[in-house]
């Protein structure tokens, strides 16, 4: 009875995946993508499927170039 409840338990533990606030998740099973996004926050998932994060938060980049004039 213990190992078959240490059995589940760690079935649930490796299907709860967590996607971080501003980011989305893709589920990859064997390099097949879902076509769904994971949102943010606590999810069940396969638990042979890995969850690949991406940030979807808005960066701004400045640049600034030091260029010529036309005098010379």
């Amino acid at each position: 009875m213990f190992s078959l409840a240490t059995l589940l338990l760690m079935l649930v533990w490796t299907s709860v995946t967590v996607v971080p606030a501003g980011n989305v998740g893709v589920v990859d099973l064997f390099g097949s993508l879902s076509e769904d996004c994971v949102p943010p926050g606590m999810h069940m998932v396969n638990p042979l499927a890995k969850v690949v994060i991406f940030s979807v938060q808005t960066q701004i980049i400045t640049m600034s170039e030091d260029v010529p004039s036309k005098e010379g």
